[in-house]
């Protein structure tokens, strides 16, 4: 249960930093990056955990309107974990 709602943040954190593309919701997008850093905290050692933290740096990068070409990578990282978790 605790592992969907995890995947299921992390998929909105993905969405998220789409629509920081576009300039929107730059607020939430605060609340999405430190979530994705408490839980690098949390769960340290993964290496799912440090491309979480990796997230995280680029999302604070999109609010501030940086938002190189490879950060697709992480949009893609963030939305499929969804997909894992509920299959």
């Amino acid at each position: 249960m605790i592992l969907q709602l995890l995947s299921i943040l992390d998929f909105l954190a993905g969405i998220n930093l789409i629509l920081l593309r576009f300039g929107i919701f730059k607020y939430s997008a605060w609340f999405f990056a430190i979530y994705l850093i408490f839980k690098g905290f949390i769960f340290f050692g993964d290496m799912g955990t440090i491309v979480d933290v990796a997230g995280a740096i680029f999302i604070i990068l999109a609010i501030f309107g940086i938002f190189p070409f490879f950060t697709w990578l992480f949009v893609a990282w963030l939305m499929h974990k969804i997909f894992v978790s509920l299959a």
